[in-house]
């Protein structure tokens, strides 16, 4: 009896994991914004410490009901590049929607090449794409607006969708993430 039982647990128990690891669970995820931001040349200031600045001119947010923000100074993010290769950002900017409010951003992520073409892509300054590099980042956004005030009480997740790394190709330095909000 306690073998059937055993066996029986044990089915369960694997059914149960199946089922969880199968389902699409609670979170959604629901298209915010295109995010294009230029970037100056990078400022090393340590030894795997880099100032990435992200210029004004041209740098936008494109949100999911097209409303074009600009961003504003101050645009930067702190690099730090890992022993393992890996990049952790560390992200702060700020924009400002159409109608002149201010919205802080901040975000935090991990970039690395995500194959040997990824690599490849970034010696030789191609543009990169997300199936070339792993580079997630999470946004936290927060305003004083009242029409945007539900974005302090949202979660935000992106990805990158393209860099175009620095060159000596004269292509503009970029990166272009897709943000979500999760519901």
């Amino acid at each position: 009896m306690k073998i059937i039982k055993l066996i029986f647990l044990t089915i369960f128990t694997s059914l149960l994991t199946m089922s969880i690891a199968h389902s699409d669970g609670h979170i959604k995820l629901e298209y915010f914004a295109t995010a294009k931001l230029f970037l100056d040349p990078l400022a090393p200031v340590a030894d795997r410490d880099i100032i990435a600045n992200v210029p004004t001119e041209g740098s936008y947010i494109e949100t999911a009901d097209g409303e074009r923000w600009n961003v504003h100074n101050p645009c930067a993010d702190w690099l730090v590049l890992q022993a393992s290769g890996v990049f952790n950002l560390d992200v702060r900017c700020s924009a400002k929607t159409e109608d002149g409010s201010a919205v802080r951003i901040d975000y935090i992520g991990r970039a690395y090449p995500a194959n040997e073409i990824g690599s490849e892509k970034m010696t030789s300054s191609e543009l990169i794409t997300r199936d070339d590099f792993y580079f997630i980042t999470a946004p936290h956004m927060k305003t004083v607006s009242e029409k945007y005030s539900w974005i302090n009480n949202t979660m935000f997740v992106g990805e990158m969708v393209e860099l175009q790394f620095f060159n000596d190709k004269g292509k503009r330095p970029y990166v272009m993430y897709k943000w979500y909000a999760i519901k």
